[in-house]
């Protein structure tokens, strides 16, 4: 861009400039360009290349040959957008469709790519609400007046490979929260329209695709080419289920109606404390609320657990309860809490956790930067969970041989105990 301005100054100003000024325009021009050249780019894999200072992620990725599943880039240890300009040496390490950034890139670039199928097909007629996460899959529900089946989702499919061909670049941008108030406003999105009331910030960070704007609090891919792989099939009830692709291959969608049916009946009972969206609760938080929205929330998550103990107990054949969930959603607190519930009616209780079950710091895995690999399966003895200390029943009686994971130390203590049942 600088050469460029000097050159054109230069032909344009050259009969009012003297000698002098010339050489000095020239030295400034040569400079520009000493300015954009000098920079080196390494990579992990130990290729070098020496470029021009401001060439852009997006730059860089379109030079690469041999990675067509790159999807971002990390630029001296830190993931940046496509829009990001390298100003200075750097060590550069690529991000895969297959890592776990790479993937959760792809999950959100699909979901922008399938909006903007739908706004392209039916305009305002239909909104995308992006529900839960499934079993390698996205639950999402189309809000509409109009018939959704399965020959309308077969028609929102083809739009969005024809949208991955066209190979659009998503592209980041920096608005005030006031336009980006009035845009999603305009387009009656009122999710968003809760979150820039009750946000502090003077700016929001939003993401254009083929004239469409949307917010999304994480990084995209560099354009929509790389997104090939996916699936969408139609559900009941105006669901729709966007399948992504693990390990390189799009699995087979597996209907869980029970999961399904537990988001629901959560997502009623928040509805009926006044929280349809996140920004409700930032709203209750600005109205002086959240203690009362605390409580209420405890009530209704000790009267779940008060059920369940009822259910086990009225059908003694239950022996065990598995408790599944991401990392620090409470389930460690929940299988304490449901112990107490069912010691309180007569059952006596042990909680297992696979806390306990995580090899010792020595043994885990590494990454390929030398740290460990915490939540990857090879760090847990799963096997040793079902084999070595596996629990059986027999008159009435669970019989454990165990260990306990000591944090501080990353080392296991051994342990047994029977639990009459």
């Amino acid at each position: 861009m600088f050469s460029y301005f000097f050159s054109k100054i230069k032909v344009i100003l050259f009969t009012n400039f003297n000698l002098f000024d010339i050489i000095v325009l020239s030295i400034i021009r040569g400079w520009s360009d000493k300015m954009r050249k000098e920079i080196k780019l390494i990579f992990e894999d130990g290729n070098i290349i020496e470029t021009y200072r401001g060439i852009t992620v997006r730059e860089v990725i379109n030079l690469l040959e041999n990675e067509s599943d790159v999807i971002a880039l990390r630029i001296n240890g830190v993931a940046v957008n496509a829009d990001y300009e390298i100003m200075d040496d750097a060590y550069i390490n690529f991000i895969h469709v297959i890592d776990r950034t790479g993937r959760k890139i792809y999950i959100k670039g699909l979901q922008y790519v399938y909006i903007l199928a739908v706004k392209r097909l039916y305009g305002d007629d239909v909104v995308v609400n992006i529900k839960h996460s499934l079993d390698k899959a996205i639950y999402t529900e189309l809000e509409t007046k109009l018939v959704v089946d399965s020959s309308m989702v077969k028609s929102i499919k083809a739009e969005m490979k024809k949208i991955i061909s066209e190979n659009i670049s998503f592209k980041k941008l920096e608005v005030s929260r006031g336009d980006a108030f009035d845009y999603v406003k305009a387009s009656g999105e009122k999710e968003k329209m809760l979150n820039y009331t009750y946000m502090t910030n003077d700016s929001v960070s939003m993401y254009e695709l083929d004239d469409e704007y949307n917010y999304f609090y994480y990084l995209m891919p560099a354009s929509t080419g790389i997104l090939s792989r996916f699936d969408l099939i139609y559900d009941k009830n105006n669901g729709v289920v966007l399948s992504y692709p693990i390990d390189g291959a799009v699995p087979k969608y597996v209907p869980s109606p029970q999961v399904l049916d537990a988001f629901k009946t959560h997502e009623k009972k928040l509805s009926d404390l006044g929280v349809k969206y996140a920004g409700d609760i930032n709203k209750i938080v600005s109205e002086g609320k959240i203690m009362d929205f605390i409580h209420l929330s405890e009530i209704i998550y000790d009267h779940n657990l008060e059920e369940v103990a009822k259910r086990v107990k009225n059908n003694r054949s239950i022996k065990a309860i598995f408790i599944s969930g991401p990392s620090s959603s409470g389930k460690t607190t929940t299988s304490k809490k449901l112990s107490m519930y069912l010691r309180s009616k007569g059952i006596d209780t042990f909680v297992l956790s696979t806390d306990d079950y995580f090899v010792e710091r020595k043994d885990s895995p590494k990454k390929a930067d030398g740290s460990y690999e915490i939540f990857s399966c090879p760090t847990t003895n799963m096997i040793e969970l079902y084999n070595t200390n596996t629990f059986t029943a027999s008159a009435g009686t669970l019989k454990f041989d165990t260990s306990t994971e000591t944090f501080k130390l990353n080392i296991r203590d051994s342990f047994k105990m029977d639990v009459d049942g």
